[in-house]
């Protein structure tokens, strides 16, 4: 090597020196910096949320392809947004969020929240990191029904919520029935993103799309309707086109996630918010219709209100981890377990053969028990999210052994379905199709859990049958 291209060691040694240097400066300028900062206990775990996420991604023990819909990518980001930013809008402005008994116990949740999420976060790194990619994986479609029929079933079985809240809000009960049917929904997001996805890649030829696409997006427009109220869903079913688009092209679609996004916030999330303190009595067109006239009429801070603000609001499950915290073990007593076995009660025991078999979710109950509930408000339930359902439970043991098995579980699911990036439709669609009941970290354990077993075997036999039928083949070498 010539002596021009060599670095000496004196210079090395100095650039280290100075790069520690600048490193400790900083650290002591925000350290004194911090002293200044209202509410810095609550900045710094928010940003520990987010330092943790990169640390791992940074120094994880296992290479992996970088893919952004990898599970742990999303489940972080909502841990950001919900325990980092939602909380801080929480201490920043608690005027209309936080119920003043509530504040004292803000700290203590968001730190709990902060250790489940680093316990996530060491089962989905140290836990099934070699587990064998399943064979569903090596499948195709060889035919377009295999996937417009179920997710036709499949926008039957979500548009039948409506019949079924119905029915409850009447005091009828849950209608066995409409539960079976609603078995099924699973099957809309896993055709809808399968047919976008053959589509991006080249097996479902353009002049044959609108043959495929048309009748999904009715059936898509029949759950929108028939749904109307439950953000999550406008969201997923806007969202999967862009899911499918990365999957193949491995790049996002960076306009239609602006559209969505601005979508969300700005119309979605006012005229929903909107829609269900209309008269739960009256038709759903005219509860739109009610909600819509009802929009003309804001101001600017109004709209602001109902669209930007209502997003944050939705953000703050802090304070129910705070009422559990507040509450479990002085007014509220332990459930040892109580709500945590609706996973295997719902898994295993159809509706049919128990009529009266006890609904897996607990947001409404949860909102009574801890007084969050608005009396004007009789569809919204209160999200407890799985940390505090862990903690309302076994405490913080519950926390750390509960989030830890999680991450593990986690793990096994993205290694079975997710992870590559070569073409692989049907278990690609597995994945997503699975994914929006994952990414449900503000729910109730049981409703995650029992969801996810049970839409995967649905699944698993959805692709045995549609094999044997020879709609779904192996891919050609």
């Amino acid at each position: 090597m010539r002596l021009a291209e060599a670095t000496p060691h004196w210079a090395s040694t100095r650039t280290a020196s100075l790069s520690l240097s600048i490193t400790f400066l900083i650290l002591a300028g925000l350290t004194v910096l911090a002293a200044f900062i209202p509410h810095v206990e609550f900045v710094a775990m928010s940003l520990a949320f987010l330092v943790a996420f990169i640390a791992y991604m940074r120094l994880r023990p296992d290479i992996l392809p970088k893919d952004i819909l990898e599970i742990i990518v999303p489940v972080s980001i909502l841990h950001v947004l919900y325990f980092g930013i939602g909380s801080l809008y929480a201490v920043f402005a608690p005027e209309s969020i936080v119920e003043s008994s509530l504040m004292p116990f803000l700290p203590a949740a968001q730190a709990l929240a902060l250790l489940g999420f680093l316990c996530f976060l060491g089962g989905y790194a140290f836990f099934f990191r070699n587990a064998v990619r399943a064979s569903v994986c090596g499948l195709e479609p060889t035919h377009a029904l295999a996937y417009v029929l179920p997710a036709m079933l499949g926008a039957a079985g979500q548009s039948a919520h409506r019949f079924q809240v119905e029915r409850m809000l009447g005091g009828l009960g849950i209608s066995p029935a409409i539960s079976l049917l609603q078995q099924f929904g699973v099957f809309f997001y896993f055709g809808w993103f399968l047919a976008w996805y053959q589509l991006w890649s080249g097996r479902l030829p353009w002049r044959r799309a609108p043959f495929v696409l048309g009748p999904l997006a009715f059936g898509a427009f029949l759950i929108l309707f028939s749904t109307f109220g439950g953000k999550t869903t406008a969201f997923v079913i806007l969202a999967m086109p862009a899911l499918a688009y990365y999957e193949v092209r491995r790049r996002l679609p960076i306009r239609w996630i602006v559209v969505v996004a601005l979508l969300a916030v700005f119309v979605i999330f006012p005229i929903y918010n909107t829609f269900r303190f209309q008269n739960a009595s009256l038709e759903t067109s005219r509860r739109v219709e009610m909600a819509v006239d009802t929009a003309r009429t804001w101001n600017s801070d109004q709209y602001l209100d109902a669209s930007v603000y209502s997003f944050l609001k939705r953000l703050t499950i802090l304070t129910s981890v705070a009422a559990i915290v507040s509450d479990t073990g002085r007014w509220v007593d332990y459930r040892y377990g109580e709500t945590l076995i609706l996973a295997p009660i719902g898994l295993f025991i159809p509706r049919f053969l128990w009529p009266e078999k006890p609904n897996i979710s607990i947001g409404r109950e949860f909102g009574a028990v801890f007084r969050l509930t608005s009396a004007m408000d009789i569809e919204t339930e209160v999200a407890p999210s799985m940390v505090g359902d862990f903690y309302w439970n076994y405490s913080v043991p519950g926390v750390i052994i509960g989030m830890l098995l999680l991450g593990m579980g986690y793990r096994w699911y993205f290694q079975k379905f997710g992870v590559g990036t070569d073409y692989a439709p049907i278990g690609k669609g597995i994945y997503i199709a699975l994914m929006p009941n994952a990414l449900m970290v503000e729910a109730n354990v049981a409703i995650v859990i029992a969801g996810l077993i049970k839409a995967g075997l649905i699944l698993a036999a959805l692709v045995a049958i549609e094999r044997r039928l020879g709609w779904i083949r192996e891919i050609p070498d």
